[in-house]
């Protein structure tokens, strides 16, 4: 069976395809802890530990806890979209090369693939902010009237990861130089991300570079919604710019992810 590039077709296989979907993300689930001691607690571990060397090398040895409130729930807030945005990506890069037997063998949608993938990461993320909320509770920062902010920076950062899973997972088919160049590529992201750092400290002549980065406005939307500080009037919605932009290159991403995807995934079975 030929794969229908036609987008409504391909959307409805898709769709037809949600129980391999899900049967492929617990599988992801289950790999990724498979002989581990505390198996989904890493979750939970590993962005607390990031939390520590961070603030350790950031805020302690460089005084960054001096001029930013809070330092560690100012990282952890941004720190944790952008895991779940790297994780989603960079383990979807290998999604159909690591799958070649299942690719060669039975037809499917192959989207399916890299999204199982992110939605793997994307309990990791839930299952790190839900602690992240209990740790917010108990330093008595009320963080509940900015829930509606949280839910659409979470809804931009899954659209973005999913259209850079997809656009990732087929260029690495092709190329395979992609799965290697990925790991420079994405330090140099992070640090081009105002994740360690406020955006207030770059020169305003250069902003305008960090704002061409979609995770830079991811950033700037989760700290709004998350990170406890004092804000003149009470609740506020972030700014619109922020917004816009942020949905304007999750779905610039996708579309671009799905359509590359599409028009590469015929030849996925002959690559790997």
């Amino acid at each position: 069976m030929s794969i229908d590039t036609a987008p409504a077709a391909r959307m409805g296989e898709l769709w037809s395809a949600r129980q391999l979907l899900r049967n492929l993300t617990v599988r992801e689930l289950k790999v990724r802890y498979k002989r581990s001691a505390i198996g989904f607690l890493w979750s939970l571990v590993n962005p607390l530990l990031q939390m520590a060397v961070f603030s350790l090398v950031f805020g302690k040895l460089f005084s960054a806890s001096k001029t930013i409130p809070q330092f560690p729930i100012f990282f952890i807030v941004a720190f944790l979209p952008w895991a779940f945005f790297q994780g989603s990506v960079q383990n979807s890069t290998g999604a159909i090369v690591g799958n070649a037997n299942l690719v060669k063998k039975v037809y499917f949608p192959r989207e399916v693939l890299p999204v199982a993938t992110m939605l793997a990461q994307f309990v990791h993320l839930l299952l790190a902010e839900l602690v992240l909320f209990v740790v917010l509770a108990i330093g008595g920062n009320d963080f509940l009237p900015y829930l509606p902010v949280f839910v659409i920076a979470t809804v931009i950062v899954v659209v973005l990861a999913t259209g850079f899973a997809m656009l990732f997972a087929a260029l690495n088919t092709a190329f395979r130089d992609v799965q290697e160049l990925s790991g420079v590529l994405f330090l140099v992201w992070f640090y081009a991300t105002p994740v360690v750092y406020p955006l207030s400290l770059v020169p305003s002549k250069w902003r305008w570079v960090l704002s061409l980065n979609p995770m830079t406005h991811v950033v700037r939307l989760y700290r709004y919604a998350l990170y406890p500080v004092p804000r003149a009037g009470g609740f506020a919605w972030p700014p619109v710019t922020v917004v816009a932009a942020g949905a304007a290159f999750a779905v610039a991403a996708l579309v671009l992810g799905y359509v590359v995807f599409g028009r590469m995934a015929a030849n996925f079975a002959k690559e790997v």
